[in-house]
């Protein structure tokens, strides 16, 4: 008895072509995700490039006090580093959460198909073994009969031939007499002793012949009745061949599924469309704080620009 418990399935557990599809189906789809997100946060580079601000005292833009109100600047290298650190980051666990999910998909997937397909063997052995007793039962009831019917027409055939000697003795006994002596009697008999003890043979003979018959004809409609019982078994033997057929035909649907779930499994992991839900949140986040910064930046820059008025006011 096979004992099916969950378990956490490593790639070594699939079958050396089945991790050469995993490996390749990882790729792909990491070569995809990668792509994907890489255009995203491109457009998150090229939005924040476009978004021109005034600075002043920034290092990284290379700010000059006395252009700095008269020049715009763009803030993505303030945050081009995180934002390259981000996608890393991003890609990485994703790459890590496709990997395992598909992993365990293809295991548990094996697993069902292995369950499927060992009940289903259950079940064909049993009726193996079931079409293999009834085959038994039949030759052998066949042997029967076959035998019974030996000895019916032996037993049949002899009777026939005492019948024959008897009318035989009898019609010689209507010619000759009582110089006529049967061939069954051994001891010379008077005719009156010898007609009775005819009689008595007759008589005896005719009753084990009725009894016998009656026999024969007991152990004949017992025949009959095994025959249709036998005819019956053969019905439930066809009906077992087709259930038989039914279920290798339900084990072949069972491999033609999987296959089809390992082809449209690139599309239809939904643990990798909450993952890649939950990095387009990520990534709005990321886009909220930015805009929260660049909000700060303005109101940096406005208080620059007050104070540099303020400053040219009290320049002689």
């Amino acid at each position: 008895q096979i004992n099916f418990q969950e378990r956490h399935y490593e790639i070594t557990d699939l079958t050396v072509q089945t991790q050469k599809e995993v490996k390749s189906l990882i790729y792909n789809l990491k070569s995809m995700n990668e792509s994907a997100i890489a255009n995203q946060f491109l457009h998150l580079k090229d939005d924040i490039a476009k978004r021109m601000v005034y600075v002043m005292f920034e290092p990284l833009l290379n700010c000059d006090p006395l252009t700095d109100h008269k020049v715009p600047k763009s803030l993505l290298p303030l945050y081009l580093d995180m934002i390259n650190k981000c996608v890393d980051e991003i890609q990485s666990q994703s790459e890590d959460i496709i990997r395992e999910q598909i992993i365990q998909a293809f295991g548990r997937t094996y697993k069902s198909e292995i369950e499927t397909k060992y009940r289903l063997q259950q079940k064909i052995d049993i009726l193996e073994i079931e079409l293999h007793k009834f085959q038994n039962q039949a030759a052998v009831q066949s042997t029967i009969i076959s035998n019974l019917q030996q000895s019916i027409g032996s037993e049949k055939t002899r009777f026939m031939k005492e019948i024959q000697i008897m009318k035989e003795q009898f019609y010689q006994k209507g010619r000759m007499g009582g110089k006529y002596e049967p061939d069954i009697t051994e001891i010379p008999q008077v005719p009156e002793a010898q007609i009775q003890n005819a009689d008595q043979m007759r008589s005896k003979t005719t009753k084990e012949m009725k009894t016998e018959a009656t026999k024969r004809e007991a152990e004949v409609k017992l025949l009959k009745h095994q025959c249709q019982v036998q005819q019956k078994q053969i019905q439930e033997l066809e009906e077992i061949k087709i259930q038989k057929q039914i279920l290798q035909e339900e084990y072949t649907a069972v491999c033609e599924e999987f296959e089809a779930h390992k082809k449209e499994s690139t599309i239809q992991n939904a643990h990798q469309l909450d993952e890649i839900n939950s990095l387009n949140l990520k990534q709005e986040e990321f886009e909220a704080e930015i805009d929260n910064l660049n909000k700060e930046v303005e109101l940096l820059t406005s208080k620059n620009a007050d104070l540099n008025q303020k400053v040219k006011e009290f320049e002689p």
